[in-house]
């Protein structure tokens, strides 16, 4: 459930910004948008944490 939720808070914050700025919505509404941003979370969370907390968090993912 918290995944969701921050899911939701980032998508929200992103796309908020964005519009915020003037942006229009459609410009970034892109299938590659959410591999470009999952993938840059990805890498950070990759580089920030040791390999056991990372072997950990995919345990607890798979619980689901």
């Amino acid at each position: 459930m918290s995944f969701v939720i921050g899911l939701i808070i980032a998508l929200s914050c992103m796309l908020g910004g964005f519009a915020a700025m003037g942006g229009h919505i459609a410009v970034i509404w892109q299938p590659w948008e959410f591999v470009i941003i999952g993938g840059s979370a990805l890498g950070t969370f990759v580089i920030a944490n040791s390999v056991a907390t990372i072997k950990d968090t995919g345990a607890a993912m798979s619980y689901g």
